[in-house]
């Protein structure tokens, strides 16, 4: 698992001054000019997924569509389009009732030139990129037990990934500094228990915020590792759009940018978990008030089991009793109101009944876990969301809920 070569010549494209300054479609063809002879073959398909109907980043560079790299190349075009401040392009298609505003923009602009300041800063940045891309890779974990002969099985891929690395499996990053190479296996290490996409969507619980403890000693990780879900968010919809940072938008935004300001407070030591916890509730709450919901009340008992369930997840998660994180159900959620929303009430009432009674499943362990390390699993509902067709009724309630896997141990508390 070999990146190193990749990551050499996709670096050495993206710092020149070409990258800057040309087209979207030239800088797509310099980076295929640059890893036509890598090495990395498995970071990119074997096959295509597909013949693309819409035109993608992959097809403008392979002719066909591969899925996995469109996020990561629209991810480096968006690194661009903030160097050169190109608002128009980044936020491209963006509906205009969520748009980017160009102040959230601006910030992101500062962000980056004031945590960017050398060609080394963007070669641990983009050497990270890439490295995380490889932990989506199923053939890791295959890679892993056959060197080390241990089963991943029932681990995140996060957790795969940072086994991967300290096994000697991900070759790229000899290329870096000790200090930075050290920074990115930590990074890792703390991605695995604490993901800032997941807690921004309401997708986390709160023993997932002491991951955040673990940054304390280098808060410039964590600036890093910001920047780097940053990018991340912007080409999560490179599968549909190379255009533009599609996802980066201004509600999404303000989720980022409100678990930033939070998780500082928590790394400076202003704040605690629970108290963090709770402020995201309430910031979390406050949005959904901008948009017509009720005020909710976090210390009402009632109002705060709603928030919890609505902004973060229903469950503590402690030792011998592990919270559950229903990872893209938020998704799941927005897939079927939004299949019924010129419909009757009625029917939109069903739906997100039906919703909430799969939930209700999704958050149910029967079976004992006998490890009482365990205080979080996590269930991904992401291929649910991809294979379902939420407009047949009670779909979901004979669909099978995904095995669950391990997102934090006890031990990393």
């Amino acid at each position: 698992m070999d990146c190193k070569h990749h990551t050499s010549r996709i670096f050495d494209t993206i710092t020149s001054k070409s990258f800057f300054q040309s087209s979207d479609e030239e800088v797509l063809r310099l980076i295929l000019d640059q890893t036509r002879t890598s090495q990395a073959g498995n970071l990119y398909p074997q096959q295509a997924c597909h013949q693309a109907h819409n035109t993608v980043a992959s097809q403008i560079l392979y002719g066909l569509d591969y899925d996995e790299v469109n996020p990561t190349l629209v991810g480096i075009l968006s690194r661009r389009w903030l160097h050169n401040r190109d608002y128009q392009t980044f936020v491209g298609s963006q509906e205009e009732i969520v748009k980017l505003s160009k102040a959230s923009f601006e910030w992101l602009c500062e962000l980056f030139e004031e945590g960017i300041t050398s060609d080394t800063d963007l070669d641990y940045l983009v050497t990270s990129m890439v490295i995380n891309d490889l932990g989506k890779d199923p053939q890791l974990a295959k890679d892993y037990e056959a060197q080390t002969g241990e089963d991943t099985t029932g681990s995140n891929h996060d957790m795969i990934l940072h086994k991967a690395v300290g096994s000697g499996l991900v070759g790229c990053l000899d290329r870096l500094s000790n200090a930075n190479r050290l920074d990115v296996v930590r990074s890792l290490e703390l991605g695995a228990e604490f993901n800032f996409g997941q807690l921004a969507q309401a997708e986390n619980v709160l023993e997932s915020l002491s991951g955040l403890l673990g940054f304390k000693q280098n808060d410039r990780m964590f600036e890093f590792r910001f920047m780097e879900q940053i990018l991340d968010l912007s080409g999560a919809a490179g599968h549909t759009d190379w255009t533009c940072a599609k996802k980066t938008n201004e509600p999404i935004f303000q989720a980022y940018q409100k678990v930033f300001d939070v998780a500082n407070c928590v790394i400076y030591g202003k704040l605690g978990l629970r108290p963090a916890y709770d402020l995201i509730l309430i910031r979390r709450a406050e949005l959904l008030h901008g948009v017509g919901f009720r005020k909710l009340d976090v210390g009402d008992v009632h109002d705060r089991a709603l928030m919890r369930f609505l902004c973060m997840g229903g469950v503590t998660g402690e030792r011998g009793r592990p919270a559950v994180q229903a990872t893209y159900f938020p998704a799941l959620l927005s897939k079927a109101l939004d299949s019924v929303r010129s419909t009757t009430d009625e029917d939109r009432i069903e739906t997100l009944q039906s919703c909430l009674r799969y939930l209700r499943r999704v958050l149910q362990i029967d079976e004992p876990i006998e490890d009482d390390h365990i205080v979080v699993v996590k269930r991904d509902l992401l291929r649910v969301v991809n294979d379902v067709d939420p407009t047949v009724p009670d779909i979901l309630d004979s669909v099978r809920v995904p095995e669950w896997e391990v997102a934090k141990l006890w031990k990393f508390i």
